[in-house]
């Protein structure tokens, strides 16, 4: 009980989408006797509590402008502005789009996902139903503790969250457990059923589920993935640190813009970091970007890493520096 209530409570220091955890366990302690409500558990369960939610504490008044006015704090308040006949609205839609998730339209991006793709294969989908039905037929007197795990996305379908984030799987990560074990259950009703005539067909209808999503999911995340990517997967980063990195450190290397591909890469700070040698490149980490030519001092050897699509931005660098090379 104290070692489950103080990972639960691990969830404050980890991400937003899982600050429920500590609130979920509370409920299943409180929810778990046959006949009384287990008060006493839920007691021990709130002091295990007690070093996360220090620490949590901690963050939040050392970082009160993060979660007042910045990332998280644009989000948590930002509902203010919406109206609440239209809070109502956005979040009945976010949460039908955010239940729905797992059988149809999926996260929008790329990071998690293969864009607008189901988050769940088809077999997986059918599975998890199955199970859920399972569990709710079995478990009578944790009905309600099984619908408390709808709580796990309801970070994701937080109405002040911009309406091109949701669905969002990273934000209903802490529904996984209960994703995999629906499946897992819609597994076993399988097995268990086909049993009853053949203990060898049952094994191979699970060897053959098994095969058949293993199948589904290495195609999507390793083909379809792949190509979904900004770029085709080009790493644009990489590719600039390795071409900076054969040129002599003696020369001057200047980012005259960034962010020019897909979902705005490639970042100056994605390429230091793929720098082996980061001597007197400080610069690409610090943004320091030379916009035209008349900012240029030209005091020693110097490269210019343009978008290449900037046709205007290169030919101005041409016509100021022509006796310079230019390569692609």
């Amino acid at each position: 009980l104290i070692v489950g209530g103080f990972l639960s409570s691990l969830g404050l220091l980890y991400y937003p989408a899982v600050f429920v955890l500590p609130v979920i366990f509370l409920v299943g302690v409180v929810l778990d006797g046959e006949k009384k409500r287990n008060w006493a558990a839920a007691a021990v369960a709130l002091l295990s509590f007690i070093p996360a939610v220090i620490l949590f504490v901690g963050i939040v008044s050392s970082q009160k402008d993060h979660f007042i006015n910045g990332y998280i704090g644009q989000k948590l308040w930002g509902v203010k502005e919406v109206g609440w006949v239209s809070v109502a609205r956005r979040s009945g839609s976010y949460l039908s789009r955010t239940y729905m998730m797992f059988f149809f339209k999926g996260d929008n991006s790329f990071r998690v996902n293969v864009s607008g793709t189901s988050h769940l294969d088809k077999l997986g989908a059918i599975l998890m139903v199955v199970g859920f039905i399972r569990w709710m037929i079995k478990e009578k007197r944790r009905r309600l503790l099984l619908l408390t795990m709808f709580v796990l996305l309801l970070p994701g379908s937080y109405p002040g969250i911009p309406v091109v984030d949701v669905p969002n799987m990273a934000r209903t990560l802490a529904i996984l457990p209960f994703v995999l074990g629906f499946i897992g259950e819609g597994m076993l009703f399988i097995y268990r059923s086909l049993s009853k005539w053949n203990k060898a067909i049952s094994f191979g209808a699970v060897f053959f589920i098994v095969l058949a999503i293993s199948s589904f999911n290495l195609d999507k995340y390793f083909r379809s993935y792949v190509q979904a990517l900004p770029d085709a997967n080009v790493p644009f980063s990489k590719v600039i640190a390795r071409y900076i990195d054969s040129v002599p450190a003696s020369v001057k290397v200047v980012l005259t813009d960034c962010c020019w591909g897909e979902w705005g890469h490639a970042e100056p700070k994605a390429i230091y970091y793929q720098l082996k040698n980061k001597f007197g490149r400080e610069g690409i980490y610090r943004d320091q970007f030379i916009e035209t030519c008349e900012g240029v001092e030209v005091y020693q050897p110097t490269v210019f890493i343009f978008d290449p699509r900037d046709g205007d931005k290169i030919n101005e660098f041409r016509r100021c520096f022509s006796g310079g090379r230019f390569a692609v």
